[in-house]
């Protein structure tokens, strides 16, 4: 039987408080959730709505719902390094650690 997991309860609790549908979110905006539920996750800490709405703002984009930053947002950006193409050459010279926290068993 899987359990409920505070991330799942974060999504539900955030489409709740934009009164929108799971199906109005671009698919890049539901990642951008995603990633910050793990951002949050692998500093052990909780993800909230209002964390949540002190980074990222709704908009609408087109005939979809996206979370854009916040431009004067106190995040810094979340990486160091931006591919410029699909398959950077120089990944293997670069190391990824992951909190075992983050990827489950």
């Amino acid at each position: 039987m899987a359990s409920v997991t505070p991330c799942r309860l974060f999504k539900v609790d955030l489409l709740k408080h934009f009164g929108i549908h799971f199906s109005q979110l671009h698919p890049l905006a539901f990642m951008r959730v995603v990633h910050f539920e793990l951002s949050c996750v692998a500093v052990s800490g909780e993800p909230s709505v209002p964390l949540f709405c002190m980074f990222y703002k709704l908009v609408s984009d087109g005939d979809w719902f996206t979370f854009a930053k916040r431009k004067n947002s106190v995040s810094p950006p979340c990486y160091s390094f931006m591919p410029t193409s699909t398959y950077p050459k120089e990944w293997k010279n670069r190391f990824i650690f992951a909190s075992t926290v983050m990827v489950p068993e």
